[in-house]
């Protein structure tokens, strides 16, 4: 089969035009090579390659001698291949207190039994001393008719509000709407974004005793990745309105004092915002330990070197948790082996790029896109002169109905649609090599793959996708489900479009 797939890339390629380098690159972009890569990067002894543990350490001294034996340059601290730099496992606060004054009355509700800090994760000791504006949904939706705040001024306050989840949407305001799940996402997550706008220092959530119970999340050392929370010491969020949840019962007597009955905040009664003397005092400390990750960066040097193309992916995965492995095959050991093997086409091509082409392999993509992120705040090449930054990540699947392998998905940035031009006339170049689908977006902040902290810094993007599946962040994401056909596709059609990037202007 192997035979069949080059002989076939071979005539398409030397009827479209490709110079004799060209098809050397292409030919070096075999099923055999990926494979191999690929089952290794995937085993066991990768140990899913979890950020901060052996399995990634090993990983990436594998990335760095392949780069090596391909004649890639280090683009690394100190004149290696390696970006090192550290993360913070952030640890649940420790000493926590919190004190609720009224009328000369002290309550002191016991942590993680009568209240307990609902952000995911606290990066900064805290020290909160503040009175209260009790709010109602703290909802502020002028599209549908609802101000929870009006004329009062939340700034330097505790916000108290009702605890709400998907229950909200049988509000009258919302029945009568055909929401869809973004909209349904930014109303629910309103209450803290507008904590946040509006310089609230604090935000407490109240619901009953047994709904509070049921939600005291797990304290302790991490038992899967999801516990686990990592990020860089400088992503400091001081800044970010710290939310807690709390039983009404410290409340309701105390809202009294003030004309609200909480137990009656609902459909009918939103209740606007009421300012109060309820003091509230919480404090928690927060230690850190400092975790040694890196990247893996390597560059082909350009006929230009003050221009650049950075091809990523990230090589970490989610590691083994007790006797749980995922071992991470098409995320993303498919993209890091499909950025490897085009390194290696130009090893074997002889071709010189018009421009630097950086290859980076990231870490920590799973836990907030960390290495990228990382590497766009010390670039081995200005950001100013990166021309483009291309993402590969899961491009190993192929659905039930791509029988052919053909099927791939991109998104690139729509401001500049010579990507995606181009993207096309090299596919036709190759002979169809591909059923393309393209999706121009933004990125942004919100992005969820490692293009995302290039594109906040304004460097024009793309991304590679080939099929979604059940064994998305599973330990079934195993190396006997990857389609090589289709990765080599891929990798094909992405070599030969770094080449076609590199002689054009964005």
């Amino acid at each position: 089969m192997l035979l069949v797939v080059v002989a076939g890339v071979l005539s398409v390629t030397t009827s479209s035009g490709q110079t004799a380098q060209e098809k050397r690159g292409l030919d070096a972009i075999s099923v055999g090579v990926l494979k191999a890569q690929e089952d290794f990067l995937a085993s066991h002894w990768m140990e899913g390659r979890y950020s901060t543990e052996k399995g990634a350490i090993l990983a990436s001294d594998y990335i760095a001698s392949m780069l090596g034996v391909y004649g890639v340059l280090p683009a690394g601290d100190g004149g290696t291949y390696f970006q090192s730099f550290g993360l913070v496992r952030y640890s649940h606060p420790a000493n926590e207190e919190m004190s609720i004054s009224n009328s000369g009355k002290v309550l002191l509700p016991t942590p993680n039994v009568d209240y307990y800090i609902k952000t995911k994760r606290v990066q900064n000791s805290f020290r909160i001393d503040a009175d209260a504006v009790f709010a109602g949904y703290g909802l502020y939706l002028p599209k549908y008719g609802i101000d929870c705040f009006g004329k009062i001024d939340v700034r330097n306050k505790v916000l108290i509000v009702k605890d709400f989840g998907s229950d909200i949407f049988k509000m009258e305001a919302f029945k009568d709407r055909k929401l869809d799940p973004k909209e349904k996402q930014a109303i629910l997550d309103n209450a803290a974004l507008e904590a946040k706008r509006r310089g609230a220092v604090a935000i407490v959530y109240y619901s009953n005793g047994s709904e509070l119970t049921n939600s005291i999340p797990y304290i302790g050392k991490a038992r899967s990745v999801a516990e686990d929370n990592l990020a860089l010491p400088s992503d400091s969020t001081s800044t970010q309105v710290i939310a807690f949840a709390l039983s009404s019962v410290y409340l309701r007597d105390a809202m009294k004092d003030y004309g609200v009955d909480i137990d009656r905040v609902g459909d009918k009664e939103l209740l606007g915002a009421v300012s109060t003397s309820i003091r509230f005092k919480m404090r928690g400390d927060v230690t850190g330990e400092v975790c040694k990750v890196r990247n893996v960066v390597g560059m082909i040097q350009g006929e230009d070197t003050t221009q650049t193309i950075v091809v990523g992916a990230h090589y970490d995965h989610y590691g083994l948790w007790g006797t749980t492995l995922y071992p991470g095959a098409d995320d993303n050991a498919s993209g890091t082996v499909g950025v490897l093997t085009m390194a290696k086409a130009f090893k074997e091509s002889g071709i010189k790029p018009k421009v630097n082409v950086v290859f980076g392999f990231w870490t920590c993509e799973e836990k907030g896109l960390w290495g990228s992120t990382y590497y766009c705040r010390n670039p081995f090449k200005p950001m100013r002169s990166t021309k483009l930054y291309v993402n590969y990540d899961m491009i190993g699947r192929s659905s039930a109905k791509d029988t052919l392998s053909r099927e791939a998905t991109y998104f690139y940035y729509e401001k500049k649609p010579m990507i995606d031009s181009i993207t096309k006339q090299t596919n036709d170049e190759l002979g169809g090599l591909l059923s393309l689908r393209a999706r121009p977006t933004l990125g942004g902040p919100a992005s969820r793959s490692d293009h995302g902290p290039f594109s906040v810094r304004g460097v024009p993007f793309m991304g590679w996708m080939t099929a979604f599946h059940d064994d998305y962040h599973q330990p079934t994401d195993t190396p006997d489900k990857i389609d090589y056909k289709k990765l080599q596709k891929v990798v094909q059609l992405g070599f030969i479009n770094i080449l076609r990037f590199g002689v054009n202007s964005f």
